[in-house]
């Protein structure tokens, strides 16, 4: 029920979650979906208005993927062939109430509070959905509290799947070793191995 990625920056946790917005699409036709952010100008920057010229907004890899996606910015939400797209913000929970949907992900987890997790979890309930979690771990906070002791008791709900900054084969791997050298390890394994590491000294 639940999918927690934790990814090294760059490594490509975004597109993978393009991908499973498709694949979920496609599986569960006339469905409604969810995806969340911190906040909507993250949303805006990475998902509607992509300002890396080598990355694909959401909307163009739908169209690429034969969906013909129609954007309703009024509504947030993404109207396609096989179901529709909404967009939830961190920052207004008020936002996701009402919205009963097959799937939720919520990208940057990381830097959204606790709750937002737990109204993914409500509003996927009564359609017997699917949650996705994709991050960075920058800040740990409530994701080792709530979910580590889930997967690492296998927990049949649960499943971790974790990658460093290398599964993107353009990353640098010089940037990657000057990284190594001037971050301590426990932010160099969190930004770059994708590791839920504990700060030096606790």
């Amino acid at each position: 029920r639940v999918t927690c990625v934790t990814a090294g920056q760059g490594g490509g946790k975004t597109l993978g979650g393009y991908y499973w917005e498709l694949a979920n699409l496609r599986a569960f036709p006339g469905e409604s979906h969810l995806i969340g952010f911190p906040d909507y100008g993250l949303l805006q920057r990475v998902i509607l208005n992509q300002p890396d010229p080598e990355r694909q907004t959401i909307v163009e890899f739908l169209r690429s993927m034969g969906e013909h996606p129609h954007t309703h910015i009024q509504e947030r939400r993404i109207r396609c062939d096989s179901g529709q797209i909404f967009f939830a913000s961190g920052e207004d929970l008020v936002g996701w109430e009402g919205a009963h949907v097959k799937t939720a992900w919520l990208d940057e987890f990381d830097l959204m509070p606790l709750e937002a997790y737990k109204r993914a979890m409500e509003r996927t309930r009564m359609r017997q959905g699917f949650v996705l979690l994709t991050g960075t771990p920058r800040l740990v906070k409530w994701v080792g509290k709530e979910l580590r002791p889930l997967w690492e008791r296998s927990d049949p709900f649960v499943r971790r799947v974790q990658f460093p900054s290398t599964a993107n084969p353009r990353y640098s791997l010089e940037a990657l070793e000057e990284a190594r050298h001037l971050l301590p390890a426990w932010e160099f394994k969190r930004l770059y191995l994708g590791e839920l590491a504990a700060q030096e000294g606790g």
